[in-house]
């Protein structure tokens, strides 16, 4: 049996001029949308170096990758990310390919579930091994 016809759509109404939908924010030239502290600034950096890192492993420089490590190290010692431990293998994997490398890599493959370097370690130490 056909349903009944429905009622047409009605727009909803738009809110009053005076009522805006949201409240904007200050967008003020020369208003940054928050300040930008020495934590910030610390981040970038160690951001600008991670990029550096990922550079390095994805050019195969193994040399490079260790160097970045190093610099690291020294600027953020705390590693917060547990980053260095994976990049030092992949160096390793880069510089000196064999079963030795491979075998670490597979460690750190099954041992570091979390790691946001897991699968370069798989695609540097395992998959890339003769």
């Amino acid at each position: 049996m056909p349903s009944p016809p429905t009622a047409p759509a009605v727009p909803k109404a738009m809110p009053e001029a005076s009522q805006p939908a949201y409240v904007p924010y200050d967008q003020s030239p020369g208003q940054p949308s928050h300040p930008i502290t020495p934590e910030h600034e610390r981040i970038a950096r160690e951001n600008a170096l991670v990029q550096q890192m990922n550079d390095a492993m994805d050019n195969k420089d193994g040399a490079l990758l260790r160097k970045l490590v190093g610099d690291h190290a020294a600027e953020f010692p705390e590693d917060s990310n547990q980053l260095r431990e994976g990049y030092r293998l992949i160096a390793d994997c880069l510089e000196h390919p064999g079963p030795q490398t491979k075998r670490a890599g597979e460690r750190f493959f099954e041992v570091e579930r979390g790691s946001t370097l897991r699968r370069f370690v798989k695609r540097h130490c395992i998959d890339a091994q003769p």
